[in-house]
């Protein structure tokens, strides 16, 4: 296979929207490339020099492993095409509120686009009562104005301000549109909300699910009143927000926002012992820590070879020279009979060894004698069962040093569950489930068994949990983001389950209780929504 070939097949998508805020200045990670196994480039943008390559880590975990792989070398991209583009939505408030202040929106807008940035693709929208379609992504600084030139406040309208609507439908196309590098969203506004049918709370959890924060500029003459609604915003999303009151204030605010130059893009080159085949590893992030400042973490969400796990064996030192040996002295010769030695049959006797062994053999006999004349003698009766406590400790010993066997499970069946699931994560702590079916299937979907709320990270088809011949097995169904066992990311193949365990999907857990260790339900207690979902 040729190189060529190689680095077409380990090309990657680019990482989604991963920006790290360092100092005033943010470093964005852009591209991941693979040229081939163990060797990563990650391609990243930063306004101001060179970072150094001692502030790159690449960590990656493989069988339980965790390996912080250092970056080589720091070089300017050698690729600094359309894929370093940053795609970026204004949102612009038009309601009737904003009429005074739409015309300096639109002036600060070109002040700002007046100088050329062909690292920028924006769309513009505008809301008010209603929202305007957004306009095509260009880099075209002049296309962008004439868009912009065409906003008008709206005068006659029923007076609703549709903000949390407006935001809703530019993070949607935000996130939908298939440009690999990072993604912004800016909203300018007075913070009026009125009339819109996305809640807050939604819009925050959609947010958090897409990892993407919400940058808010507060502007107009009701902006010192109504901007707590864009602060909450930006805050609950890890985004910025800036109250201005003034039009060459409000240039600066989005000049800082999408940056005052093109910032320079960077190649930071890893390099580590892979595994052979095509093996990944089970997660990985690029860690960026500047001289002074804390670790910042920015997750791969795409395959990297996993690293090699055993190391060479290393090489022994050679042996050192032998050192002379000192001269031999004869001893002086002695007259006991132990040390006399004759010859016999061409061969010559030790008396000392020959009165060694002698002695030897007739211990050893009598050794034996004793330890045959003990066994011969009757034994006391001994108990027919050991106690319960040490029975007790030698099935934990053999727990222990056996292989893990499933806990024995009775049968499921509506109102007698085999076992019960409880949701121990911070949304729904202590709500359980009861495992009343044979087969239990788990995901987002609502036509799951078992539905996993509340979790953007859950597949629609995650896992499932089987009962066979007293033995509940958890198997993953090739879910996005992992089914986990006490820590353990589940293979392609099902693993018995017992007490105690803890499962993990995506990012909601919960553990696996025995029937004895629920309070006692009825029907009555169902109806009181005690458990996630009725199984039929």
């Amino acid at each position: 296979m040729s190189l060529c070939s190689i680095r077409a097949a380990w090309m990657l998508t680019a990482l989604l929207a991963a920006n790290v805020s360092v100092s005033a200045a943010e470093l964005q990670a852009v591209t991941v490339a693979q040229p081939e196994r163990g060797t990563v480039i990650v391609t990243v943008r930063s306004p101001d020099e060179a970072p150094p390559a001692s502030a790159f880590n690449l960590n990656l975990q493989s069988g339980g492993i965790d390996m912080h792989v250092p970056a080589s070398a720091v070089t300017p991209a050698s690729n600094p095409g359309a894929d370093l583009a940053t795609t970026v939505i204004i949102c612009i408030d038009r309601s009737g509120s904003m009429q005074g202040a739409v015309r300096e929106i639109r002036n600060a807008l070109r002040d700002v686009l007046a100088t050329p940035r062909p690292d920028l693709r924006i769309g513009i929208m505008a809301f008010g009562s209603t929202i305007t379609p957004l306009s095509p992504f260009t880099s075209d600084a002049n296309a962008s104005m004439r868009v912009i030139d065409g906003i008008q406040g709206e005068v006659g309208h029923d007076g609703q301000t549709k903000l949390f609507d407006a935001i809703a439908s530019a993070g949607a196309r935000l996130a939908n549109d298939p440009a690999r590098g990072p993604k912004r969203l800016i909203v300018i506004s007075d913070g009026k909300d009125e009339g819109s049918r996305m809640p807050r709370e939604t819009l925050v959890d959609i947010a958090h699910q897409r990892q993407a924060p919400l940058d808010t500029i507060a502007f107009g003459p009701l902006a010192p009143r109504w901007s707590g609604s864009l602060a909450s915003l930006s805050s609950a999303t890890g985004g910025k927000f800036v109250l201005v009151e003034s039009g060459p204030k409000l240039a600066d605010a989005i000049r800082n926002e999408l940056g005052t130059t093109q910032a320079s893009a960077y190649d930071v080159r890893f390099g580590y012992r892979s595994e052979a085949g095509t093996a990944t590893a089970s997660t990985a992030a690029l860690a960026y820590a500047p001289p002074g400042r804390p670790v910042a973490l920015i997750p791969i969400n795409v395959a990297i070879a996993a690293p090699a796990t055993n190391e060479p064996a290393p090489v022994p030192p050679p042996d050192p020279e032998p050192e002379p040996k000192p001269p031999v002295v004869t001893p002086p010769q002695s007259h006991s009979w132990l040390d006399m030695k004759f010859t016999f049959l061409s061969l010559t006797i030790d008396t000392k060894g020959l009165f060694a062994g002698l002695l030897a053999l007739i211990a050893g006999s009598l050794a034996m004698f004793f330890a045959l004349r003990r066994k011969r003698a009757p034994e006391p009766e001994r108990e027919t069962q050991a106690p319960a406590q040490n029975r007790v400790r030698a099935e934990t010993v053999r727990e222990h040093q056996g292989t893990r066997v499933g806990a024995v499970f009775g049968l499921p069946a509506p109102g007698r569950p085999a076992a019960i699931l409880v949701n121990t994560s911070q949304r729904h702590p202590g709500k359980p489930y009861p495992i009343e079916k044979t087969a239990v299937r788990i995901g987002a979907d609502d036509d799951n068994d078992l539905v996993v709320p509340d979790d953007g990270y859950v597949s629609r088809r995650h896992a499932a949990i089987r009962f066979d011949g007293g033995t509940l097995y958890l198997t993953d169904l090739n879910s996005s983001n992992g089914t986990w066992r006490n820590d353990v990311r589940l293979g392609n193949a099902p693993v018995s389950l017992a007490p105690g365990d803890v499962l993990r999907f995506a990012r909601t857990t919960y553990e696996v209780r025995g029937v004895e260790r629920q309070a006692p339900y009825d029907e009555a207690g169902r109806r009181e929504n005690r458990y996630e979902r009725r199984v039929p």
